[in-house]
């Protein structure tokens, strides 16, 4: 039931991130200086936080359902690396141009 209450935490977190707003959201940016958070394009960065709470949300729910052990550790690896992906993204596909 726990995973269930998990996965909707973080579907429902992800619908503000999509429309570009809830930057209080991402940890980092929430903190950094006003000349720090200049260099960044803050609806891009919040939409892209956004897809991968929906992506991450979407797992684990899939991990509850399918209920398998094998499922669960490929779901595992298949979210470390697009926590990978994600910082490298969001440092650089995020920048103000």
């Amino acid at each position: 039931m726990a995973v269930y209450v998990i996965a909707a935490v973080f579907l429902l977190l992800s619908f503000p991130l999509l429309f570009g707003k809830g930057s209080w959201l991402i940890a980092g940016y929430n903190t950094a200086s006003e000349k720090e958070r200049r260099k960044y394009d803050e609806k891009k960065l919040c939409r892209t936080m956004g897809v991968f709470l929906l992506f991450v949300g979407g797992i684990i729910l899939a991990i509850a359902l399918a209920d398998t052990l094998w499922f669960a550790v490929l779901s595992g690896a298949v979210i470390c690396a697009a926590v990978i992906v994600l910082l490298i993204y969001a440092n650089i596909g995020c920048k103000r141009k």
